[in-house]
């Protein structure tokens, strides 16, 4: 049965605002609900079914979760306050009305549906007949092109050959005799005459057979002058011109080609091992030569430059191509153990994770998961490795499916003590590494619950296999769940103390964010928020003193937390993680950037505000270092040092 979610509200005329801390639980396990009079929340455990007073806007409402709190703001249908939230009923009239509401919000959902369905329809529709527009008016566009480009190619086609006409005019008036006759070309004897050029006028078509010699009126050019030259080269030149097409003769035109005989090769008979022929003649199903090809996932040739691609490709989809019913064909032929055994690619992944190289360990393990993926072993380790590495979601997914196998197992072989006593060993390192994941992910009840997971079963365990867990006891399990239980309770009060300042409550705000620094002075977040408090009350030394140790931890990104006397919250067994980790955003990410800059602007405008203007150009040329594409920053900088300037001519 869920248990029933604290919430708060306040309102406005035309809204109500309700807040829910998410005590942890993440905000992609919140289910919210809206309809005219209810206002529904799941975040498993906890549920929060509210009847409301009044008739509320169920298509217009937020929701915006900010440092673990979900505010949902709902829009009221008519503006007015209420002076209540919830209604006040019997349980029966109060289950009606949610009874009705739901149905009238189903009812509207279809309805919302069908709407969509038809205006995606439409939609569809109007962007066919665009598209298909579009391609008319395209094809239009070329056809016009194109009909320019013919023109220009055909109006250049007859310049050319008008200039051609009046050259070789000129050149036949030099070389020609003159004739008697004006319209007599004179003839020349030649064993086989070329056929010339055939010419079409455009104005007056040719009859299909007459031929015309180009140059047949060249002689009474001669006696003209040069205007009516002119005039019939212009004429000449709206001819279209059909080059004769003139294939030199050979003596051996008509003779035929000589038909050669090749014959067929012959089958060898060859000696497999040695390679000898035995018999030239053999017969030709004797004859077979047998050639075997290097096995290939890609039915391509190789080709050097497409080997790096390749492997990367076989690579990363090696887990899928096993199953594949063509391309799997060629993992297990010619494959080494290092493709085969996922028991020596696991003592591989061993050898790189104790060197130090994380990452190749990381590949090895995935790889022997690829083979075999009921390797439990291989599982926990590459949780280490993704633990080691701040791959935290992936570390527990790792985990939980570990965990769940192991469990199975234990079952099965509950009458073997050793080997009980072997997955109880490894229970306990995968409660530990999964509760270790879910604290630098911020869900401190699942890490509470592992560690008590761990805790019950490494008390079952015998002498023999506690001694061999050297890094582990009860004391140090014990010890980190107290440490995290101060950590939990720090991150409840710092929430608390958030939503009491989005609600303009400042002095209990500050009260909440004293008592979460008292149990943890290295917490940024409440560190950083706490001197907002200050600045609003006014409080302008003390708010620039815990922007300035908010400043000192951020700025620590390339190195984790030194554990010192009051701020030590080291876990004990090796496998786990700095517990102050996970109050702080990992080193060198773009969220501990973030704080950093809003920290370094807040402590700025506390400065300015007590007229230390050199510090605070100091804040912000560094703010400026941390994100250049900041124009605002940069504007802020500049008035500054003319403030600045502006002082110092006065002094």
């Amino acid at each position: 049965m869920p248990l029933t979610g604290e919430y708060k509200w306040n309102e406005s005329n035309d809204t109500m605002k309700i807040s829910i801390p998410l005590k942890g639980v993440s905000t992609s396990k919140v289910d919210i609900l809206v309809s005219e009079l209810t206002l529904k929340v799941n975040y498993a455990p906890y549920l929060i079914d509210i009847v409301l007073l009044k008739e509320v806007n169920e298509l217009r409402h937020k929701a915006v979760v900010k440092e673990g709190v979900l505010h949902v703001t709902l829009f009221k249908k008519v503006e007015e306050i209420w002076g209540e939230c919830e209604r006040k009923d019997t349980k029966s009239t109060l289950n009606q009305i949610r009874t009705e509401s739901l149905k009238k919000r189903e009812l509207l959902e279809q309805e919302i549906a069908t709407k969509k369905s038809d205006r995606r329809v439409e939609e569809e529709r109007h962007a066919v007949r665009k598209q298909m527009a579009l391609e008319e008016a395209e094809r239009g566009r070329l056809d016009n092109v194109k009909l320019e480009e013919k023109k220009s190619a055909e109006q250049e086609v007859y310049e050319t050959f008008a200039r051609m006409q009046v050259e070789e005019q000129k050149k036949m008036k030099t070389v020609l005799p003159t004739v008697a006759s004006p319209k007599t070309i004179p003839q020349q004897s030649t064993p086989k005459p070329v056929q010339p050029a055939v010419i079409t006028n455009t104005t007056s078509p040719v009859s299909p057979g007459k031929v015309t010699e180009i140059f047949d009126d060249y002689d009474m050019l001669s006696d003209v002058d040069s205007d009516v030259e002119k005039e019939v080269i212009n004429k000449k030149s709206q001819m279209k011109i059909v080059e004769p097409i003139v294939q030199p003769e050979t003596e051996n035109d008509n003779l035929e080609e000589d038909i050669k005989y090749i014959p067929p090769p012959r089958n060898a008979l060859v000696d497999e091992e040695t390679g000898e022929i035995i018999d030239a003649n053999a017969d030709a199903a004797a004859g077979k030569v047998k050639i075997n090809f290097t096995p290939r996932i890609f039915p391509t040739p190789m080709r050097e430059s497409k080997i790096a691609e390749e492997e990367d490709w076989v690579a990363k989809n090696r887990r899928h191509l096993k199953r594949h019913g063509v391309l799997g064909k060629g993992l297990g032929k010619g494959a080494d153990i290092s493709e085969e055994d996922p028991t020596w690619l696991k003592a591989k992944a061993d050898d790189f994770f104790r060197s130090g190289d994380t990452r190749s360990a990381l590949n090895a393990y995935s790889a022997a998961i690829d083979m075999d993926n009921t390797f439990i072993a291989c599982y926990s380790n590459r949780a280490t490795c993704y633990l080691k590495l701040n791959m935290y979601p992936q570390c527990q997914a790792d985990c939980d499916f570990a965990i769940t196998h192991s469990l199975e197992e234990l079952q099965r072989r509950a009458s073997d003590n050793s080997e009980k006593m072997k997955l109880l060993s490894s229970l306990v390192k995968l409660h530990l590494r999964r509760c270790s994941a879910f604290c630098q992910m911020g869900q401190y009840q699942e890490s509470l619950n592992d560690y008590y997971q761990a805790l019950t079963k490494y008390q079952h365990l015998d002498a023999s296999m506690i001694a061999s867990l050297t890094t582990i006891s009860v004391q140090s399990i014990q010890s980190d769940i107290d440490r995290l239980k101060t950590l939990s309770h720090a991150e409840i009060l710092k929430k608390e103390a958030d939503t009491l300042f989005a609600e303009k409550d400042i002095q209990k705000a500050l009260e909440k964010y004293n008592a979460a620094i008292t149990l943890i002075p290295v917490h940024v977040s409440a560190l950083s928020n706490r001197s907002g408090c200050k600045l609003a009350l006014g409080l302008i030394e003390s708010a620039i003193d815990d922007c300035k140790m908010a400043v000192d931890l951020l700025i620590l990104s390339a190195k984790p937390l030194s554990s010192g006397s009051n701020n030590q919250l080291l876990i004990t067994n090796g496998q786990m993680k700095n517990m102050l980790n996970a109050v702080l955003p990992p080193p060198d990410s773009d969220k501990r950037k973030l704080w950093l800059l809003k920290t370094l602007l807040r402590k700025a405008v506390a400065l300015t505000q007590i007229d230390r203007l050199e510090e605070a150009i100091t804040d912000y040329e560094m703010a400026v270092e941390i994100d250049p594409t900041d124009d605002k920053i940069k504007a802020d900088l500049a008035n500054l040092r003319k403030l600045l300037e502006s002082k110092e001519l006065k002094e």
